[in-house]
């Protein structure tokens, strides 16, 4: 499963839409602040003709999957251990806080989040 996926879907009418799906576990709501005031600066410099604001990110998760892989590689005991290790001491569950008290049952209320894009930026 893909934690994150995105589609950015052009109409004849001069309008873009950029679609978003993920997991509500993959994001809260400082996350989706960063997501949106990343992606407006992106959007800002390549309507402009500007490559990314953004500095490069110099380590990516899937460099840390690889880096731990390569430590495990043999070793399964060793890898138990060392999660072992990591989460001694933690309870079996962890409880999140919370700014309210949980609903007795769920109400199913969700959000979205408008942008607009240029035309312009469309992959054909």
């Amino acid at each position: 499963m893909v934690p994150y996926a995105g589609q950015v879907v052009v109409s004849g009418a001069g309008r873009s839409l950029v679609a978003a799906d993920h997991h509500h576990i993959v994001s809260d709501k400082l996350s989706m602040a960063i997501l949106l005031r990343e992606l407006s600066l992106v959007y800002g410099g390549f309507s402009a003709g500007q490559p990314s604001p953004l500095p490069e990110i110099s380590f990516h998760y899937g460099d840390f999957v690889r880096r731990h892989q390569k430590r495990f590689e043999h070793n399964e005991l060793e890898y138990v251990a060392f999660w072992k290790q990591q989460l001694a001491g933690k309870d079996s569950f962890h409880y999140l806080p919370a700014d309210h008290a949980r609903l007795g049952s769920p109400m199913y209320r969700g959000a979205h989040e408008r942008l607009s894009f240029d035309e312009s930026l469309a992959i054909p």
